[in-house]
């Protein structure tokens, strides 16, 4: 028997292994990318929720680089979400300096003449 044969019909090389005929499969190469928290979270909600889709994506050799791409997105939309309320609490924290030194420096010009202003009384 032949140690390696082609099969026209679907374009594969098949390799004798004791009596048997195996494909020679390679998976392509893809690049490393590491897969984070929120990777691995998408991962554990397809494999539960959507298991056609995790079965197509792992026999598509796609699943990495789709967690991948899930968890870079999530990453960045989180980084966006931090320096939004970064800035809103700069701009909060400066608006309210503001309005107390601004409330301060009129409640002291009304205790130190002794008038009250119509606007502090009550």
């Amino acid at each position: 028997m032949k140690k390696f044969i082609y099969n026209n019909s679907n374009g594969l090389w098949y390799e004798l292994h004791g009596d048997y005929y195996i494909p020679c499969l390679v998976l392509p190469d893809t690049e490393e990318r590491s897969i984070g928290i929120w990777g691995r979270r998408h991962l554990d909600y397809i494999k539960k929720y959507r298991p056609m889709l995790y079965a197509d994506l792992v026999l598509s050799c796609k699943l990495h680089s789709y967690l991948a791409d899930i968890d870079a997105q999530a990453q960045a939309k989180l980084e966006l979400l931090r320096l939004n309320k970064w800035q809103r609490k700069k701009v909060l924290r400066s608006s309210s300096k503001r309005r107390i030194r601004w409330h301060g420096s009129e409640l002291w010009v009304a205790f130190a003449t002794g008038r009250r202003k119509s606007s502090m009384q009550k």
